[in-house]
């Protein structure tokens, strides 16, 4: 067999230097071990990326003790080091750690140096006094860190600044402006601290203002007087009055921020508030050619009581804006498209806006379109959109609210010059699959009124990556995929081990997931250096595991699966590293199972287990199918690999936590079974879904209420109801991670609705498994120690990870709204009267 070549090695050391310039450090170092060649080339290395995640104080000390020896290593080969990045949980402990780290910095000349230092706020770093006298760096990012009578500044240097999460005063700001006469970019996110941004005298070219730390009162003001400033970007969450004082040089404006909701009693002027400063904005930024407005504007627009609005942008030419069409915000759009005579380019951005408001203040508006559709947008003048030539739609899912079209039709037909319009599809599907009959229709109603648009060109494409092939028939994996085997696997090792003086702690549950059984008991008795042979091994361990296969359960959405196919009469095949006899023992546990496949394949049935494709080509084999017409649902990477090397498609369910991100060469990765849809593989699409919701077979679970990680009312606004981890850790392991509600019992005061998370909660990087009850109840106290009972009835969607703190909060009050709508259904209210909530109501009597 010949031997691959080394393409890598070949390569010229700048070009590998590039290459590790995007991993992080500890990956760069690891490099050492590949060969001659690369044993010293990590040492000139000079962009260095040091990326920890974990918050415990153990591996944290490990985390700063590499910095350390790495950094001493780099000093002594006299290295040139360019960039800096530092990204970790901080704690005070390690003040004097990162501080030798940033005079390193500074004494190295480095030009970038990122500090992303994750904190309590009583945490947060203080910057050396050192550091604001440099004349090397270009580019900063300080996050969490904090200003400390600061008195001079002089960053010659300087074009980029980047700050977040951190006090940022005006005095402060008029001396990074002055002490840096090449800043031409400056980003403040979820600062607070300023109410005047002065940029007088500086060069700063593009301002973003990303969120303001929340302030007590809504007649709190923010002054932006920058003259020089180019691009304007305001988003994020404000509760304040935003005065743009000075920005005669703006030539893009984008306005995508919202205001978080009054309390009740500051409701009554709020709307008029925010028009005032809206106007005051619209009068500053007048001159401006290319505007975006983000959903929160055009909502502010549509409550406007006139209808006409006594402002105009006379010179913008080219107008973005990110609202779904929809008759909450109607009104507005046409108000804004009313004021831009000038516009030559229209972009929408139809994607739902990415913060949810917890009222709708709003009233629909229904004379913009007739019942029938009748053209109504009576409002633009007859010489509106003279000069507009293209329009550009992003993120058309095709005929939701029914509006899209219609809003289209007329675009058209009262834009005389239009010469394109182009529609981003956002749809995932099949290059064989049958096409979306909605596509047809709004081609064709497009370009039936084409109106005074006569010479438009309509453009149709998709966005999103399609697939390569159907499916029609499954083959599914059994451990890990369809029963819980690994909790059970787990939990017997636990008493195994401490015969033998040694202790199951789950790290190298990734050693034997998805192994035929020989090779998951070689990896166990090498790993913990039992006295045993493999085979001794399997002998004393087999017994113990055989006498528990009749308490394997089945995994969320296993039965539901199964059942479904059935019904629809796809071929099913089961394919496991098992032996047969032992899957047929586990799945007699189970009715129905073993009528449903068709063909039942074992590990000791094919020369090689997985990750070795035989046992998935023997399935196909005995099915009398093609491989390649296979959807396989796999939960280990043999398998994934397996079923890869075999010519089928691949759903991946990782069925370890965290661990979504290692399984890249499946053709999808989901949460659970309760996230697979079928159609996309051009298999039938289950139809249970209630209102956006999946009912379960309810459970239970309860226990005092206790103090959370102090982020739900916090920093987040929702207060959270938790329960501790311990003792639940065996019926949370049960269920997969994501977004459920049901009904909660509270200790002498009611019931209530709830929703929930189940996870790590990934945009907080949890470490274990926790539940985060939110009742839909405004209290007036806390309850701490009370007895909380929960009946979970159904699932709203999986975990997720979000890009902004705004973007998370939005999404929760999203399942909020979903879970009460839900709740009102008999299908779950009938849950509102089970016992279990009533025993936590008459427990304190």
């Amino acid at each position: 067999m010949a031997v691959a070549s080394d393409r890598f090695s070949s390569l010229p050391d700048s070009v590998l230097l590039h290459i590790l310039s995007f991993l992080p450090f500890d990956d760069v170092v690891r490099t050492s071990r590949l060969c001659k060649q690369w044993r010293t080339l990590w040492c000139f290395s000079s962009y260095l990326n040091f990326i920890h995640r974990p918050k415990d104080l153990v591996s944290l000390k490990k985390f700063v003790s590499f910095v350390d020896k790495s950094l001493i290593n780099l000093h002594c080969n006299c290295n040139t080091v360019s960039r800096i990045h530092l990204d970790f949980p901080f704690k005070r402990c390690f003040t004097s750690d990162v501080t030798v780290w940033v005079l390193f910095a500074v004494s190295h000349k480095v030009k970038e140096l990122n500090l992303i230092l994750a904190n309590d706020a009583e945490d947060a770093y203080c910057l050396p006094k050192r550091l604001f006298l440099n004349s090397s760096l270009e580019k900063v990012n300080w996050v969490s860190c904090r200003f400390e009578k600061i008195e001079v500044v002089r960053w010659d240097s300087l074009r980029e600044l980047r700050i977040g999460s951190m006090e940022f005063r005006d005095d402060m700001v008029r001396k990074v402006v002055v002490g840096s006469p090449c800043l031409e970019f400056l980003e403040l996110d979820n600062c607070w601290g300023f109410k005047r941004l002065d940029l007088v005298g500086g060069k700063v070219s593009k301002l973003v203002v990303n969120g303001y730390r929340e302030v007590s009162t809504l007649d709190f003001e923010v002054e932006i007087e920058a003259p020089c400033v180019k691009v304007l970007e305001l988003k994020g969450c404000f509760r304040m009055n935003i005065q743009l004082k000075n920005v005669m040089n703006c030539v893009s404006a984008k306005l995508d921020y919202h205001f978080k909701i009054p309390k009740e009693e500051e409701r009554s002027n709020f709307y008029e508030q925010q028009r005032h400063i809206l106007m005051a904005m619209f009068g500053s930024l007048r001159h401006v050619k290319d505007v975006m407005f983000g959903t929160w504007c055009i909502e502010v627009m549509a409550s406007w009581g006139m209808t006409c609005i006594p402002f105009s942008m006379t010179r913008c030419e080219c107008l973005t804006l990110h609202t779904p069409i929809q008759e909450r915000y109607l009104a507005g759009i046409v108000r804004l498209l009313q004021s831009s005579f000038n516009l030559r380019k229209l972009i929408i951005h139809m994607a739902p806006p990415y913060f949810e408001f917890e009222t709708c203040f709003v009233p629909v508006v229904h004379d913009v379109y007739s019942v029938g559709g009748k053209f109504q947008l009576s409002m633009l003048s007859k010489d509106w959109g003279l000069n507009l030539k293209k329009v550009r739609v992003c993120g058309f899912e095709g005929m939701r609210s029914g509006l899209e079209v219609l809003f289209l039709r007329d675009l058209l037909l009262v834009s005389a010059n239009l010469e394109e319009m182009v529609i981003e599809w956002r749809r995932s599907g099949h290059q064989n699959s049958i096409p979306d009959p909605s596509d047809d229709f709004v081609t064709e109603s497009l370009l039936n009124v084409r109106g005074r648009s006569k010479n438009a060109i309509l453009l149709s494409m998709s966005v999103e990556r399609t697939l390569k092939k159907l499916a029609s028939g499954v083959i599914l994996d059994l451990d890990g995929t369809l029963l819980n085997t690994d909790g059970v696997v787990s939990e017997i090792l636990k008493v195994f081990l401490v015969k033998y003086g040694k202790q199951w702690d789950g790290r190298e549950a990734p050693k034997i997931v998805g192994k035929t059984p020989t090779e998951a008991a070689a990896a166990v008795v090498e790993d913990y250096g039992l006295p045993l042979s493999t085979d001794e091994f399997l002998t004393q361990f087999f017994p113990m595991l055989s006498d528990q296969w009749r308490n394997i359960k089945a995994l969320p959405g296993a039965n539901r699966l199964i059942n479904h196919l059935r019904g629809h009469g796809v071929p099913m095949a089961l394919a496991s590293n098992s032996s047969r006899s032992n899957i047929e023992a586990k799945i007699l546990h189970h009715p129905g199972w073993k009528e449903s496949f068709s063909a039942i394949v074992g590990g000791d049935e094919v020369k090689a287990g997985k990750p070795s494709p035989e046992i998935f080509l023997e399935a196909a084999k005995r099915l009398t199918m093609d491989p390649s017409s296979f959807l396989v649902i796999e939960d280990s990477i043999p398998g994934v690999t397996a079923a890869k090397a075999a010519g089928m498609a691949v759903v991946a369910v990782p069925s370890l936590a965290k661990q979504s991100h290692v399984y890249t060469s499946a053709d999808e990765v989901i949460n659970s079974l309760l996230d697979l849809q079928l159609e996309k593989w051009g298999l039938p699409a289950f139809q249970d879904r209630i209102e956006g919701t999946l009912p379960l077979e309810p459970w239970c679970i309860g226990g005092p209420v206790i103090k959370g990680f102090g982020r739900g009312s916090k920093v987040l606004g929702i207060p959270t109801a938790n329960l501790s981890p311990e003792g639940y850790s065996a019926i949370l392991s049960e269920h997969p991670a994501g977004v459920y509600f049901g009904w909660a019992g509270l200790s002498g005061r009611g019931v209530y609705k709830v929703v929930m998370s189940i996870g790590w909660n990934p945009y907080f990087n949890n470490t274990e498994k926790t539940i985060e009850p939110w009742l839909l109840h405004d209290f007036n106290e806390d309850f701490y120690g009370e007895e909380l009972h929960l009946v979970v009835v159904g699932y709203i969607r999986p975990e997720a990870n979000f890009p902004s703190l705004e973007t998370l909060i939005g999404k929760i009050h999203e399942d909020r709204k979903i879970a009460e709508r839900a709740l009102e259904l008999p299908q779950y209210l009938k849950y509102k009267d089970d016992p279990y909530l009533k025993i936590s109501l008459h427990q304190e009597n």
